[in-house]
Formats: structure tokens, C-alpha cells, sequence
């Protein structure tokens, strides 16, 4: 009996992949159908897009907020 090759995928794939779910309207089973991946796959990429976009937008507020307090020193002084 032969193991199954486990197959990666590329950022760039996966990004792609994502999107075309984010565009097409088609359901996720369909686009990771059409893709030839397995459907949770798709679903556990786009759950990490969205996790990573959320730390890179409260990454920003933080720095907005620290940059805030800052010029609030300044205009004290």
C-alpha cells in the first residue's frame, strides 16, 4: 500500500484561492472543488487571512493611539 504524497501550497496560492471566494459569490465546496482542494482547507485559509488582517489593523490602532498620546504630551507642554 502507497502513502499519499502530502501536497503544499504556496502564500500566493492560498491568497488567490481566498480571494476568488471573497469574489466570485460561488460557495467555498465549489471554488476548493474547482481548485481541486479539499474544502477545509480553503475554510482554515481564509479563517488565518482574516485572523492576520485583524493583528495587522490592531497593530495600527496601537501605534494611531501611542502617536495620539504623544502629540497630547506636546500640546500640554
Amino acid at each position: 500500500m502507497s502513502a499519499k504524497a502530502r501536497r503544499s501550497h504556496t502564500e500566493a496560492f492560498k491568497e488567490e484561492a481566498v480571494r476568488l471566494v471573497r469574489e466570485s459569490r460561488h460557495p467555498v465546496a465549489q471554488v476548493a472543488w474547482d481548485l481541486g482542494i479539499a474544502d477545509h482547507l480553503l475554510y482554515r485559509w481564509r479563517t488565518e487571512q482574516q485572523a492576520e488582517r485583524r493583528g495587522q489593523i490592531r497593530h495600527s490602532l496601537q501605534a494611531e493611539q501611542a502617536g495620539l498620546a504623544q502629540l497630547r504630551v506636546k500640546i500640554q507642554y
